[in-house]
Parts: C-alpha cells; sequence; structure tokens
C-alpha cells in the first residue's frame, strides 16, 4: 500500500487496520456493486478522499474492480495533494 507522505509505521498500521475494518463492514451485496465497474471519484485530495482511495486501490481485486481506479482533483479548496 502507498501512503504518499504518510510514510510513518504508526500511521501505516492505522490505514491499514481502517480499511480492513471498512471493508470487513461491506455485505456481500455492497462488495458485488464493484464487480467489473471501473471507479472515477472525484475530490481525492482530502481526508475522506485519501481513504476512499487508498481503499479503491489496495482491495481493487477483491472487490472484482476490472476497470481503472481513477482520481479527479482541481485542488479547489486550496489545499495540497494527499493523494497516491
Amino acid at each position: 500500500m502507498h501512503l504518499g507522505k504518510f510514510g510513518g509505521n504508526k500511521m501505516k498500521k492505522i490505514v491499514q487496520q481502517d480499511l480492513k475494518r471498512i471493508h470487513e463492514g461491506l455485505t456481500q451485496e455492497e462488495k458485488s456493486r464493484f464487480q467489473g465497474s471501473t471507479v472515477l471519484f472525484t475530490g481525492g485530495a482530502g481526508f475522506l478522499g485519501f481513504y476512499f482511495i487508498q481503499f479503491l486501490t489496495h482491495y481493487k481485486t477483491s472487490l472484482g474492480i476490472n476497470g481503472r481506479t481513477e482520481m479527479a482533483e482541481n485542488l479547489g479548496g486550496g489545499g495540497k495533494s494527499r493523494t497516491p
């Protein structure tokens, strides 16, 4: 898992644990909605966007996302990007 500037081992462990909990919390029906999909996520530079992008790229195979996972961001809010 690539966490960009969030390279500290403690941070990596926390994010990995969070992503695992999110994945385990999805029902089979929710997981099946990703089957064969391509995902375009907008607004990925913020805190929640960071987590969504990490989740989608980390669990792409197990969710059955066959296409690409793309993120679009214009950084209109003026913050620094934290995307992979």
